[in-house]
């Protein structure tokens, strides 16, 4: 909310708030809230009456006073209608004219316009006193305008007949030629905010008390000032004024900057990007643009730093972390650093196991969408390979459409599964919520269906009293494919969950030496539920296990569902009421984005501020780019031939000299031989060995050239995607943690890069 620093939240249709630390300060019970307004009262709504708080969620007027209608505090008093009458009341509610008004209207210049009970138009102060005017049709001159709201220092914005905003004064004369298309009219800090529209798009800006514009520029979001202080944002545009779209990205590029009240810059927009550098602090932003990060403080100072002392926080905002707060640079060094031209910038992503095993254990153990574990049981005398074919940790897939209940006690056959799942489909809540029990079980099932494509897992094979126990949980069959597309073994599964404070395995286990303890149920000696219950499950009838692959074949059992008109298969209805659903479990839920980055440029590697660019070689050290040589000086040169006999696919690190980078890594390329040579395993090598060099020595960013790609005849395609290849294998392992750029010399050569990267 506006300046109170509250959060409206919402439970059930109802309305409540909370501070900025997610605690609750007015639970979620009222119909309706309103923004902080300036008098220092949050308006909370039952119905239509009207209670108040402070901005510390401190009761004021209670909802007994019936008020239907509060307007702002000015003097003490504020207008309010009770029943069908208007009248003044005091902060906390109580009466100080009576409610005999037929209209007070919005408060201006120490006081209302009103008309009584008598039809008498007159002028009603703050403390309640009415004064009719002398000339009771004189007042016909306010009809000039649709609306006249709040009086500041004389001034008042009003609002015409054809929809546009001006500024009167208290005769109903407007002050000034300016007018606004859209404006909010409740003064903010002694600032309106205005808007226009153009075509589809909305413009923004802002404007003092008497309509004078803060700035005589638009923006592309509203400007909300704190503590005087705005961040505007706008969009770039070309020569041709059409917006600029960030490559690869599909993205309009915005520029920012932050602007003070009285319409000067604090900073200029000449960044990409900014927003606080840390949400609770709130002491300075962090910013960026092509050159670099930067942190802006309110008193007008900046700090500059490389763009790989920045982190994310969180949701893709970057930010500089406190231990690198103290490595910034000099202004002269950001005058002098070179843009290249940006062609793709990649952030890769991993998959986040411990988001997955905290999404998996919560389906697994916590119970999903408040649904408590259950515990199911089924018992067999199958003769079945049990070792072989249930393995801890091994998935399985039911196969068919299997019983189960939670009814079993002590197990009279050899093999008991007990069955650790949310829930499986019950028949007797099915009929209850469908059928209010009119029509007779359609199913050819008794209890709760194991569906055919439900999956377990094997937590545990417990043997005791000369019976068997296999412990199966219930997995969603997503979550079995984001397991085996990223090696997610589900053998943690036991020490990972637990039930009732110990692990499944442990639970599984004391729940079958109770139940020894006990004596048969009903269904295991009956006939047809043994037979029922006979099949293993993830075995087929003739005790193999069943494909993995889940079974879409057309469901052969058909309910008729009298109010649908129309047979519905059980497939359907089960899906419904079931938690297996693959758009829960979709990878990208589960990926977390890289902080580092790989970028594509056209450009000069001699002249990027990267902490290491690579020098390519053929035979020695002493090759390579020439231009690298000659930029860096003669003392380059000469330490270089302190190198000689760095073999193909090796590499060696230097000083970088005269260049703007800390260092460079020199490694020797193949030369392609048709690909009889290892010519591929060579070049990998290289971008391997000074990966490791660049882990090393700390360096936290690194220049590739495209040399490789074409000067040593080398496929420009195949090149290119072994450098990416080996890049990202560093950089999704964690083996390098830094940024990596492949300098181009040409837009052809980048397409190479772009492709790889892409697919």
């Amino acid at each position: 909310m506006n300046k109170s620093g509250l959060v409206i939240v919402t439970e059930n249709g109802l309305y409540g708030l909370e501070d900025d630390k997610g605690q609750s300060v007015v639970p979620c019970e009222y119909d309706k809230i309103l923004d902080y307004d300036d008098d220092g009262y949050i308006r909370l709504l039952k119905g239509e009456v009207y209670s108040t708080i402070t901005i510390k969620g401190k009761k004021v007027i209670p909802f007994s006073k019936g008020l239907t209608h509060l307007g702002v505090f000015w003097g003490g008093t504020a207008r309010a209608k009770k029943g069908d009458g208007w009248g003044l009341v005091d902060v906390k509610g109580n009466a100080v004219t009576n409610f005999t008004f037929t209209q007070i209207n919005a408060h201006k210049n120490n006081g209302y316009f009103a008309i009584d009970k008598e039809g008498v138009k007159g002028w009603l102060l703050e403390d309640g006193q009415f004064s009719p005017f002398a000339n009771q049709t004189s007042i016909g001159k306010k009809n000039k305008f649709k609306e006249v709201r709040v009086f500041h220092q004389g001034v008042a914005p009003a609002k015409t007949w054809e929809g546009a905003w001006v500024f009167v004064d208290e005769e109903m004369n407007r002050i000034n030629d300016i007018s606004y298309q859209g404006m909010d009219p409740v003064l903010r800090k002694g600032i309106y905010s205005t808007w226009k529209t153009v075509g589809t798009d909305r413009f923004y800006s802002a404007t003092f008390h008497d309509g004078t514009p803060i700035i005589d520029d638009w923006f592309n979001y509203p400007l909300h000032f704190e503590d005087g202080i705005a961040v505007c944002q706008k969009k770039e545009l070309d020569e041709n004024g059409k917006e600029i779209i960030i490559p690869n990205s599909g993205q309009p590029l915005y520029r920012y900057g932050i602007l003070r009240s009285d319409g000067s810059w604090l900073f200029s927009m000449e960044y990409t990007d900014i927003h606080w550098n840390d949400y609770n602090k709130k002491d300075c932003w962090f910013a960026e643009n092509s050159k670099a990060c930067y942190l802006l403080y309110p008193d007008g100072s900046r700090k500059i730093y490389d763009k790989e002392r920045a982190t994310n926080i969180w949701a893709g905002l970057r930010h500089i972390p406190k231990k690198e707060m103290n490595n910034d640079i000099p202004e002269e060094i950001l005058q002098k650093s070179y843009v290249p031209e940006l062609v793709l910038e990649k952030h890769l992503s991993i998959f986040n196991v411990n988001k997955f095993s905290r999404a998996l254990r919560k389906y697994t153990c916590d119970g999903y969408n408040n649904n408590p574990l259950q515990v199911f049981y089924r018992d067999t005398d199958a003769e079945f390979d049990i070792d072989t074919c249930y393995r801890i940790g091994q998935v399985i897939r039911a196969g068919e459409f299997m019983e189960a209940t939670a009814k079993l006690l002590r197990p009279m056959h050899k093999v008991r599964f007990m069955i650790v799942a949310t829930g499986l489909f019950s028949i007797e809540k099915f009929l209850n919520i469908q059928y209010n029990r009119i029509l007779p079980n359609p199913f050819p099932f008794k209890e709760n269906i194991i569906h055919r494509n439900s999956y377990f897992v094997v937590v545990d094979v417990f043997r005791f009293a000369g019976k068997t126990q296999i412990l199966l949980v219930k997995i969603p069959h997503g979550a079995c494919d984001l397991a085996k597309k990223h090696g997610f073994y589900f053998g943690e599964l036991d020490r990972d969950s637990n039930i009732q404070g110990v692990s499944l395995s442990d639970f599984a286990r004391i729940d079958f030496e109770a139940k020894m303890t006990t004596p048969i149920h009903g269904h295991s000696i009956d006939d047809i539920w043994a037979e029922a219950m006979y099949q293993p499950i993830g075995l087929d009838k003739s005790m193999k296990p069943v494909s993995l692959k889940p079974d879409n074949e057309y469901d052969l059992f058909k309910i008729s569902y009298r109010r649908l008109k129309y047979d519905v298969t059980f497939e359907t209805y089960y899906d419904i009421c079931s938690d297996d659903h693959d758009y829960a479990w979709q990878e990208y839920m589960y990926m977390t984005q890289l902080d580092n980055s790989i970028k594509v440029v056209i450009g000069d590697i001699t002249r990027l501020r990267v902490d290491a660019i690579v020098n390519a070689a053929n035979t020695s050290l002493l090759g390579g780019d020439g231009a690298i040589h000659e930029a860096a000086g003669p003392e380059l040169l000469e330490e270089c031939k302190t190198l000689n006999g760095c073999k193909t696919g090796q590499s060696k690190i230097t000083k970088a000299y005269d260049l703007p980078s800390k260092k460079i890594i020199h490694t020797v390329g193949p030369i392609w031989n048709g690909g009889k040579r290892n010519e591929d395993e060579l070049l990998a090598s290289c971008y391997r060995t000074a990966l490791d060099l660049a882990v090393e020595y700390g360096i936290r960013s690194i220049a590739f050239p495209c040399i490789s790609t074409g000067v040593y005849h080398f496929p420009k395609e195949q090149a290119a995607k072994i450098a990416v290849q080996v890049v990202k294998e560093y950089l999704l392992e964690g083996k390098y943690t830094g940024n990596v750029v492949f300098c181009c010399f040409s837009s052809e050569d980048t397409e190479f890069y772009k492709q790889v990267l892409n697919e």
